[in-house]
């Protein structure tokens, strides 16, 4: 199966229990091993968990947190489903984006609403207060969104509409940035995740940066593995779904994470 996606398989006898730091020197070894291949090899590692393979790919990265996680999805389509319907929009949890260009998102909200900015991944959160320091310049947000109770308070506060009006980044009903659905509003302001599968049904994005814990990172990835599985098993039965031996075929074939200095490593988690 390894070698119909072209990848190079490391002989090893990884064990679940296998160190990180142990992993990231196997992988180094290899690597050395594959110069002037023309190109970085995918690797194969068996049973390595996600937390392996991302303390791994770290390890390779030596710091630099501005790199990003790229994964690779194959997918199996079921037999109601088109390859040219693969595709969707995932809001992730925890920001892929490079720091230098993502949005730097502000709610005025309070209570709950004010929560929910925070569960949704707002940058500032905060009351009437906030606009004092936006026009001191101590913040500097790119999309502004308020919740209809305290745009009275922005408006009583001299200066702030003059400010950020221009700018275009007034909160206002009709452009959604006056709410009290807060959770989409953010989204929205943040931007999502569109991603879409090629010819032959895999999926390729940005799924996180060097920044992100490991446990922010795991969860970017099983949003998006979870979301593209959803898509590529169509709207089959458990008819449909069942093979003549009585199992079910997995939506999801392979799937691969990497960073740009390093090689590709599977991730059997998701197909096993």
């Amino acid at each position: 199966m390894a070698a119909r996606f072209g990848v190079r398989t490391l002989a090893t006898q990884a064990s679940t229990s296998l160190q990180p730091g142990a992993v990231a020197s196997t992988l180094q070894s290899f690597k050395a091993s594959s110069k002037g291949k023309g190109k970085a090899a995918n690797i194969d590692v068996n049973a390595l968990s996600l937390p392996q393979v991302i303390a791994s790919l770290k390890a390779e990265a030596r710091g630099d947190r501005s790199t990003s996680y790229e994964i690779r999805i194959h997918t199996r389509l079921a037999h109601t489903q088109n390859v040219n319907a693969l595709r969707g929009r995932l809001f992730l949890p925890h920001q892929a984006a490079n720091p230098k260009k993502r949005e730097t998102v502000l709610v005025f909200a309070e209570g709950a609403e004010a929560e929910a900015a925070r569960q949704a991944g707002a940058d500032i959160v905060g009351g009437g207060e906030l606009g004092e320091e936006i026009l001191q310049g101590r913040i500097n947000p790119t999309k502004v969104i308020s919740t209809p109770a305290l745009m009275p308070v922005i408006g009583r506060t001299q200066g702030l509409a003059r400010l950020l009006g221009p700018k275009g980044l007034m909160p206002n009903a009709k452009r959604g940035t006056v709410t009290n659905d807060i959770k989409t509003a953010v989204q929205d302001a943040r931007g999502g995740l569109d991603w879409r599968a090629d010819s032959q049904g895999v999926v390729r994005a940005a799924i996180g940066r060097m920044s992100l814990t490991s446990e922010q990172l795991t969860t970017n990835i099983n949003d998006l593995v979870s979301a593209v599985a959803t898509v590529a098993r169509g709207d089959e039965d458990e008819e449909l779904l069942s093979t003549s031996r009585g199992k079910k075929p997995k939506p999801i074939a392979h799937v691969f994470l990497k960073t740009a200095q390093g090689p590709a490593i599977e991730v059997r988690e998701f197909t096993t």
